[in-house]
């Protein structure tokens, strides 16, 4: 059979692809050389067809299905979307760890916490701030993390209130007072209740006041915490301290500056304790104030010509029985509104300032058992008379030592006064009980 004839004949044991499949030159020399038909035959087939069938067919067709459909369709898909879209929507991951811990105040408890401590920064000295024991850390500390109201640093002014207030605790021996102690543990409700029931201290001193007699520290707003009251509420102030009141509470440490920022306060008294120190002069911003009675205490120092003149409606200056030195500065005439004031045993020297003529207001004054010397300022003595008396002055009481003019007589230093109602240190409240009635009414009167 001649090569022509052997390939126009049909082979059905061969796929197409192989027929039109180019042959090998080798194999074409071998065959034209050898022009038999056995050697031929047996050639070409064995080595044309089997061996061309199974390398060409398997390896098209599987593997070009495997690496072409499978990392064409699948991996696209899943790779492309996932690191797209959620990135994009969900990296920030800010509702969870935001809402969380602090709710309203729509910050992470980190942020809330650097924000206090920038705002706080700017009331309480650095120092103060960074020493763990004192009354300044321990009230930022409180307010941060153990407040149950949990003010936001967006409320600044209440935060500044109620931060000042913890440090007025903690300053004043806040935990051993008589009452008003704040709970063991603000989370007990039990402990909390207890502490409550132990505060019977409600401030009445002036009617259009808002008061309460809750613990300290509690969840309750400080305005109802007992020794504490807030003016009527306006426009421009809202949950106002306008008093700090204590008698007799166990009171021991010191007056904190920090008092400074409450200025609508309209008395802060705080009377038979043990406070020592003394009498900070950043108080003079409390320009409002009218009471300032800080009677039976153990403070030092002296009566800042700074304060005087900041105070201007003072109606009541109380500091008898204390430790407090230096002169009586003549801008103790400035407090042209004062009614009450009383200096009883302290360490002032010198003499009395001519500038005490110039509160006509005055009905009650006391200089006694003080290191003065010298004679009452006629000035004093004009004002004497009744109070509301038209023909003469409101000053009904003026007590002083009362020694002779002559210092030989009498070696140890005491003013002498012609003009007083009294002499020497009052044994009974009978004299100034007298006028207690009217003072209280005075003082009373809404400001």
């Amino acid at each position: 059979m001649s090569l022509g004839s052997f390939l126009a004949q049909p082979d059905t044991n061969a796929f197409l692809p192989i027929i039109f499949q180019a042959p090998d030159p080798v194999a074409m020399m071998q065959i034209t050389d050898n022009p038999t038909s056995r050697p031929t035959a047996s050639l070409s087939l064995s080595p044309i067809m089997r061996p061309t069938k199974l390398p060409t067919s398997r390896p098209t067709i599987r593997p070009t299905k495997l690496l072409t459909e499978a990392p064409t369709t699948r991996p696209t898909p899943f790779p492309t979307p996932k690191p797209s879209l959620k990135p994009l929507t969900q990296a920030p991951v800010t509702t969870n760890p935001t809402n969380a811990p602090t709710g309203h105040c729509q910050l992470s408890e980190s942020s809330r916490s650097e924000q206090i401590r920038e705002i706080i920064n700017s009331v309480s000295l650095k120092d103060d701030l960074v020493d763990p024991t004192s009354p300044q850390s321990l009230a930022l500390d409180w307010i941060t993390n153990k407040d149950s109201l949990r003010i936001c640093p967006g409320n600044k002014t209440r935060l500044i209130q109620r931060y000042v207030a913890a440090v007025f605790y903690f300053s004043t021996g806040g935990g051993s007072w008589k009452q008003c102690n704040a709970p063991k543990d603000f989370d007990d409700p039990v402990s909390v209740e207890r502490a409550n029931a132990e505060c019977q201290i409600e401030m009445n001193t002036f009617p259009d006041q808002t008061s309460g007699s809750q613990a300290w520290l509690t969840a309750s707003s400080e305005c109802e915490w007992g020794g504490l009251a807030c003016l009527p509420e306006t426009s421009s102030c809202s949950f106002c301290l306008g008093e700090l009141s204590f008698e007799n509470n166990g009171l021991i440490g010191t007056i904190p500056s920090e008092l400074k920022e409450w200025v609508e306060l309209r008395r802060l008294a705080l009377q038979q304790g043990g406070l020592r120190g003394t009498i900070p002069t950043e108080l003079s911003s409390l320009s409002n104030l009218l009471v300032f009675d800080l009677d039976y205490n153990e403070l030092s120092g002296t009566l800042s010509a700074e304060l005087l003149e900041s105070w201007k409606d003072l109606k009541e200056l109380d500091l008898n029985n204390n430790s407090l030195s230096g002169t009586i500065s003549s801008r103790i005439g400035r407090l042209t509104d004062l009614r009450f004031l009383q200096l009883d045993s302290n360490d002032f020297t010198g003499t009395l300032p001519s500038q005490l003529g110039d509160l006509k207001m005055l009905i009650f004054m006391s200089v006694v058992d003080l290191n003065l010397n010298g004679i009452m300022p006629p000035q004093v003595c004009t004002n004497r008379g009744e109070p509301n008396d038209s023909n003469n002055g409101n000053l009904a009481v003026l007590i002083a030592d009362c020694t002779t003019p002559d210092p030989k007589h009498d070696s140890a230093a005491k003013v002498f006064c012609e003009c007083c109602s009294d002499c020497g240190i009052q044994k009974d409240s009978t004299t100034i009980s007298q006028f207690a009635p009217f003072w209280i009414a005075q003082r009373n009167q809404p400001h």
